[in-house]
């Protein structure tokens, strides 16, 4: 099984989204967060969300990992922020700014995400920093 980690491209975003909705299918967050189970329609809308924050925020990274042995499938993806020199302007500061995924709850997500933002500001404030996502 040999595996390459490389750069993502946007074509690779469906396959991401799949991944991620695949990985926490079985969580318990999972029914508090996405109050409706994911439909098609959420996902075509959170490839599409991504994409346009990927477009938006110069400081996101996408890497995948892909397995040679199945004909270059993605099986696996991170996303990092990296966050230093001019780019400091995209930390975010206030969890209102602070966009939720397509198709979830609104509430559950400004509380879960908006509350780590808090921690991750009284920690880091603007100071330059990486973080995965």
């Amino acid at each position: 099984m040999p595996l390459k980690l490389q750069l993502a491209e946007p074509g690779d975003l469906p396959r991401i989204v799949q991944i991620e909705n695949e990985s926490f299918v079985d969580s318990p967050l999972t029914p508090i967060r996405f109050l409706n189970s994911k439909s098609a329609e959420s996902q075509d809308a959170n490839v599409e969300n991504l994409l346009q924050q990927w477009q938006d925020n110069p400081t996101s990274r996408h890497v995948i990992v892909i397995d040679t042995d199945l004909n270059d499938k993605i099986i696996a993806f991170a996303r990092w922020f990296i966050l230093i020199g001019e780019d400091v302007k995209y930390i975010k500061t206030d969890p209102n700014e602070r966009q939720s995924a397509p198709g979830s709850n609104e509430v559950a997500s400004r509380e879960l995400f908006g509350g780590l933002l808090k921690i991750r500001v009284r920690i880091l404030g603007r100071k330059p920093h990486c973080r995965k996502s």
